[in-house]
């Protein structure tokens, strides 16, 4: 095999590599959800007790608003986390090799009161 073959052989691997790794909308919600449930702690559980509500309510409650507000933009070998809020949108991480990694997580929690 000439040197050029095997160069084309390892980009055709690599490229399809990264199509098939490419996470989907949930994988990216998913992140933000641990995101938010790590930051938070659990006071948010704290509070939904004391309120009387149950658990359920406040998981389902959030899951609506961040599939509300989370959302992705896909170019096929990677894709980016973007948050969508009153006509404002902001990429805030990077769908790659079956993982989402997040930037400015402080921020994004703090500035769309995740």
């Amino acid at each position: 095999m000439k040197r050029s073959q095997l160069s084309l052989f390892v980009s055709a691997f690599v490229i399809l590599v990264l199509i098939l790794t490419n996470p989907d909308i949930d994988e990216h919600r998913a992140t933000i959800k641990a995101l938010y449930l790590e930051k938070a702690g659990n006071e948010i559980f704290e509070e939904v007790k004391a309120s009387g509500e149950k658990e359920m309510l406040g998981a389902s409650l959030m899951d609506k608003t961040i599939s509300s507000l989370i959302f992705r933009d896909n170019y096929v070998v990677f894709s980016l986390t973007k948050v969508s809020l009153n006509n404002y949108n902001d990429v805030i991480g990077l769908g790659i090799l079956g993982n989402v990694f997040l930037f400015k997580q402080d921020n994004t929690l703090k500035l769309y009161n995740f």
